[in-house]
């Protein structure tokens, strides 16, 4: 092999191997693309997911039955199980702990109290895509022995869309005058 040819093929070869490299990192920079785009694509089904979920009438009846499993005595442990599966996890800290707190003073305090509610009025409103208010207003009736209460309350549920669930976020009681 003359010297010439050496030098040809060493030519041709450090060129294939700057080529080659050039073509890897053009793929690399590709691959990464595609990964965002397949991220950026999930995140959209998740948006239209919830958005098709997001309807009135389901969000209404999750405000209204959680509302129910709230205040509605009688079988505590698995009222407390279901609010607990239809809170997110930020509600089941603190909140749900001290509701459980209240529950166990109360059920200590008056073993003879019946509490109910009537539903008055449910209204819904669409705050994005997988987020919801919902406003319950209800009449809640208490008794313990002979003596009767009602009073007008309003609760203010936040929703949110998480893992292909509805979930209450947080809600807020206010007793209306």
């Amino acid at each position: 092999m003359s010297l010439k040819t050496i030098i040809i093929s060493s030519i041709i070869l450090i060129i294939l191997i700057i080529s080659n490299l050039s073509f890897l990192s053009r793929y690399n920079e590709q691959k990464k693309e595609t990964a965002a785009v397949k991220q950026e694509l999930r995140e959209v089904k998740k948006k239209l997911e919830a958005e098709r979920g997001n309807k009135e009438d389901v969000l209404i009846q999750l405000g209204e039955a959680y509302t129910k499993h709230l205040f509605v005595s009688g079988r505590k442990q698995e009222r407390l199980e279901w609010l607990q599966k239809q809170s997110t996890p930020r509600l089941n800290g603190k909140r749900l702990r001290d509701m459980k707190k209240q529950h166990d003073e109360d059920s200590e305090g008056s073993r003879d109290l019946v509490s109910k509610i009537t539903i008055k009025k449910s209204i819904y409103n669409q705050t994005a895509a997988d987020r919801a208010q919902v406003i319950v207003t209800f009449a809640h009736q208490y008794q313990s022995g002979r003596e009767k209460e009602t009073t007008i309350n309003k609760i203010t549920y936040q929703i949110k869309y998480i893992k292909g669930k509805w979930l209450v976020d947080q809600f807020d009681i206010t007793q209306e005058v």
